[in-house]
């Protein structure tokens, strides 16, 4: 729960504050890197995919980073998910699979 709730923080910020995400430059894509790598909740990895592809699409600074953006993505694939029978949060495996490849098609 406080990895998801550290995510939505980040989506927020993303929304509301973007030039100054972007005023960190590469240190931003490092530290969501960081806070990214392992993770496991289905629900924290839709939100963390749509902040990876936001990331790339809106041009924010990747640096020296960009491969292990790359990595910490990439590792996802393929999505080998079953959801749970009594999954309160009706995450399917197509939801992720859709997300990770927008991740991964956001860029030539």
């Amino acid at each position: 729960m406080d990895r998801h709730t550290v995510f939505s923080i980040i989506t927020n910020f993303m929304r509301s504050r973007e030039e100054e995400l972007k005023g960190l430059g590469a240190d931003f894509t490092f530290g969501f890197i960081q806070v990214m790598d392992g993770e496991k909740d289905p629900r924290n990895l839709l939100l963390a995919f749509r902040i990876v592809h936001d990331l790339i699409s809106k041009d924010y600074s990747l640096g020296p980073f960009v491969e292990e953006l790359f990595e910490v993505t990439s590792c996802y694939f393929p999505i080998d998910f079953t959801p749970p029978p009594n999954d309160p949060y009706g995450i399917q495996r197509e939801d992720l699979i859709l997300s990770l490849r927008a991740v991964l098609a956001s860029t030539p």
